[in-house]
C-alpha cells in the first residue's frame, strides 16, 4: 500500500478527533497536480481549515495508525470494527507533511493515532514523526499532538516540549459513564495524564495549552455532568478548550443500536461552555431540566435571565461588569465598553448604546437607563422565548 492509499484511510479516521475548531477542506486546491511521486493532492484530502491560537490555518489532520487495542463502542477505529487497517512510518508521514507545507497548502499539523500496540510505543512513533518534521524539515509552525493515556511521564514531557498544543480525549464526565463506552479505558489514567500535562504547562511548555473532548449522548450522561466536569478542568488544569461531539452510531460497533444524539444538544453545550469560559458563569447557575439536561428550545443565557426576574432589569449606568455579562445581548467587549463610557458620560437613552457591540433588541427588556425601562419585561419575555426557540441563536 503506497502513501496516498494509507493517508486516504488515515485522514478519514482522523475526522472523529475534533480538538480544534475545524471544517473539512478536502476540496482545497483541487486544481493542483501531483506534488510528488508518492502523493497526489487531488486525491489526498486531510486538509482542514482550523481556528488555532495563531489564527486561521490549514492543518493536515491525520492518524499515525488506525490499528487499535481498544474496543470503544462509539469509535470507528474500534478493535472489532471491520475496517481497513494501516499505519504510517514516521518518515513517511513527516515527508508527506513537508511536501504539503512546502507547497504552502498547509500551515500546521494535527497528529493523532489509535493505540497501536501500547500507548508508549504509539507515542514514540508520533514523537519521532514530529521530531523529523521539526528538525529534518525545519518546521517551526503549529503542531497539535494527541496524547495517549498510559504513556510514561517522560514520554508525555517530551511531547509537551515538541508540540504547540496537546489534547487527551476524556470521552465521558465520570468513571461510571466511561465504562459504558469502553471496557478498557481507565478514567483515572486519563485524569492523571491531564494532570501531568498541566505540570509541564506550568513549566512553560505548550504555548497553545491543552484541550479535551467528550462524546455526547452515548453514556447516559447529563449536560450538567458534562459542564460540571468541564468547569473543573478549566479551573484545575487550565484547559484552553473543551470540545463536544454529538454521538452518531457507527454500524458494526458495540453501540451501533444506540440512539443518535440531537445536534442541538451539542450546540447548547458549546454555548454554555462559552458562558463558563468567557462570561464568568458557573455550571451550577445555568438552567437545567429536573433531569440535568439543558432545554433545547431556548438560548441558555436568555433562559438564565428569564429564570432570575429578581436580577433584571439592571441599571446600565451602575450595574457591575459581572452583572452586565448576565444580560442577554451583552458580551465581554460590550460590557467593558459600557463600563468605560459611562464613567465619562452616563447613558441617557437607548440610542446611546448603538455602535458599542451589544445586541440592543436582545438586551433592552433586561436593562434600565437612568431608572427607565426599555422594554416591557413580562410581554417581551414570551416573544423572546418564542423567537429563540425558532432561531436557536448564539449567546452574545
Amino acid at each position: 500500500m503506497d502513501a496516498t492509499q494509507k493517508i486516504r484511510i488515515l485522514k478519514g479516521s482522523a475526522k472523529y478527533d475534533i480538538c480544534s475548531s475545524s471544517n473539512p477542506r478536502s476540496e482545497m486546491h483541487k486544481s493542483s497536480s501531483a506534488f510528488s511521486n508518492q502523493v497526489n493532492l487531488e486525491n489526498l484530502g486531510g486538509v482542514y481549515q482550523s481556528l488555532t491560537p495563531r489564527g486561521c490555518s490549514a492543518l493536515f489532520k491525520v492518524l499515525q495508525s488506525n490499528k487499535c487495542q481498544h474496543n470503544c463502542g462509539y469509535c470507528a477505529n474500534a478493535k472489532t470494527h471491520n475496517i481497513e487497517r494501516t499505519s504510517l512510518a514516521p518518515e513517511e508521514l513527516a515527508s508527506t507533511f513537508a511536501e504539503l507545507q512546502g507547497k504552502k497548502i498547509v500551515q500546521g499539523l494535527f497528529l493523532s493515532s489509535a493505540v497501536d500496540d501500547t500507548p508508549e510505543k504509539t507515542m514514540a512513533r508520533m514523537i519521532k514523526t514530529v521530531e523529523i518534521v521539526k528538525y529534518k524539515y525545519n518546521f517551526n509552525g503549529y503542531i497539535h499532538l494527541k496524547i495517549m493515556p498510559g504513556a510514561s511521564e517522560s514520554t508525555i514531557a517530551q511531547a509537551c516540549r515538541l508540540a504547540s498544543r496537546v489534547s487527551v480525549n476524556m470521552e465521558a464526565p465520570s468513571e461510571m459513564h466511561l465504562k459504558r463506552l469502553s471496557k478498557t479505558k481507565k478514567y483515572l489514567e486519563i485524569l492523571n495524564t491531564i494532570n501531568i500535562i498541566t505540570k509541564y504547562m506550568k513549566k512553560g511548555y505548550l504555548p497553545s495549552g491543552q484541550t479535551t473532548q467528550f462524546v455526547v449522548g452515548a453514556s447516559g450522561e447529563t449536560d450538567q455532568n458534562l459542564l460540571n466536569t468541564s468547569e473543573n478542568l478549566y479551573h484545575k488544569n487550565s484547559l484552553r478548550r473543551v470540545y463536544f461531539s454529538a454521538f452518531s452510531p457507527i454500524e458494526g460497533t458495540l453501540l451501533e443500536n444506540t440512539r443518535r444524539a440531537d445536534p442541538t444538544r451539542e450546540h447548547r453545550l458549546y454555548q454554555c461552555d462559552f458562558l463558563i469560559r468567557e462570561y464568568g458563569f458557573k455550571s451550577a447557575e445555568l438552567v437545567y431540566t429536573p433531569h440535568g439536561q439543558l432545554p433545547l428550545a431556548i438560548d441558555p443565557k436568555l433562559n438564565y435571565a428569564l429564570k432570575h426576574p429578581e436580577l433584571f432589569p439592571v441599571e446600565i449606568n451602575s450595574a457591575p461588569p459581572d452583572l452586565l455579562l448576565k444580560v442577554p445581548g451583552i458580551g465581554p467587549l460590550s460590557a467593558k465598553r459600557i463600563a468605560q463610557l459611562r464613567m465619562k458620560d452616563p447613558f441617557r437613552e437607548l440610542r446611546n448604546l448603538k455602535g458599542i457591540g451589544l445586541a440592543i433588541k436582545r438586551a433592552k427588556p433586561f436593562i434600565l437607563i437612568n431608572g427607565k425601562k426599555q422594554g416591557n419585561f413580562p410581554i417581551i419575555k414570551h416573544q423572546l422565548a418564542f423567537n429563540f426557540s425558532l432561531a436557536q441563536e448564539e449567546v452574545i
